[in-house]
């Protein structure tokens, strides 16, 4: 699929591979006897997963049936998100028998927390129109060698809320007998339209392209967010060139937009010389 951004694109109705794989999996009926041997999902805390694989096992009587319901699914999972992920596949391959599966138990419950889990858009912004405030998304997942991973990257301009969202992920892995920590938390930023450097910039890219700037503001993690923390009365902007389909495989920079946004720091910074 698409993958992208768990960030600025959270909100854009990409599908998560991970999420698709665990509803499949965890829907399985229970006469079909299918067990999980491998699960991965994702490669980095930060992006949507685009694609996801799972080893798994059934018996040679219960192949068809199960390989009917994983057409079956991909035609249902292809019509829901036809929008936003018009590449999207599912299938089914024949591969050599593991030497190890998950019990039934222990693989409903885990894959029972990846498909309940809250995941995408939590909040909107009551403040900045169509601003994601809050948001999760599951960036890795891994069953193998008889352990189980799980990374979800939490997002929020809120700190309580950002808060709440771990703890409710928490609870629902707990229930599911895994074991939960949370690290390295990104404080928010808020946004300040009283900014001087702000102002400054607006004035310098007006004088040196022409035009007004559009200043908006992103569901994104930026490192200014501890610089903040640490000094609340910093002054600070966030300017760079434009990238597009960030944290996918369609990534791509426009080029132009390199030495423009060069030019309007250069310029930024002599005119702050000069104040």
């Amino acid at each position: 699929m698409q993958g992208g951004h768990s960030g600025v694109d959270i909100n854009k109705g990409r599908g998560s591979a991970s999420e698709l794989m665990a509803r499949l999996l965890w829907n399985a009926p229970e006469e079909m006897g299918l067990r999980v041997a491998n699960l991965d999902g994702g490669s980095v805390y930060n992006a949507i997963p685009s694609d996801a694989t799972a080893l798994v096992v059934v018996s040679d009587a219960e192949a068809p049936a199960f390989e009917a319901m994983v057409a079956t699914f991909g035609e249902t999972v292809q019509a829901e998100l036809a929008a936003t992920e018009p590449t999207l596949f599912v299938e089914v391959i024949s591969a050599d028998m593991p030497a190890t599966v998950m019990d039934r138990a222990t693989q409903q419950a885990l894959l029972g927390a990846v498909y309940g889990s809250p995941q995408g858009v939590q909040r909107m912004s009551d403040s900045v129109e169509d601003l994601v405030e809050t948001s999760d998304s599951m960036g890795i997942l891994s069953f193998a060698g008889g352990a189980f991973d799980a990374g979800v990257y939490i997002r929020s301009a809120i700190d309580s809320e950002r808060d709440d969202t771990a703890n409710r992920l928490t609870a629902v892995f707990e229930l599911a007998g895994a074991e939960v920590s949370t690290h390295d938390a990104y404080s928010s930023w808020p946004a300040n339209p009283d900014s001087p450097i702000l102002a400054l910039m607006q004035t310098v890219y007006q004088d040196l392209f022409g035009v007004a700037p559009e200043v908006t503001a992103v569901h994104a993690g930026l490192e200014t967010s501890v610089a903040g923390t640490k000094n609340p009365e910093l002054d600070m902007i966030s300017v760079g060139p434009t990238i597009v389909d960030v944290h996918s495989p369609q990534e791509r920079l426009e080029v132009a937009s390199v030495e423009k946004a060069y030019d309007l720091i250069v310029a930024t910074l002599e005119a702050m010389t000069k104040g």
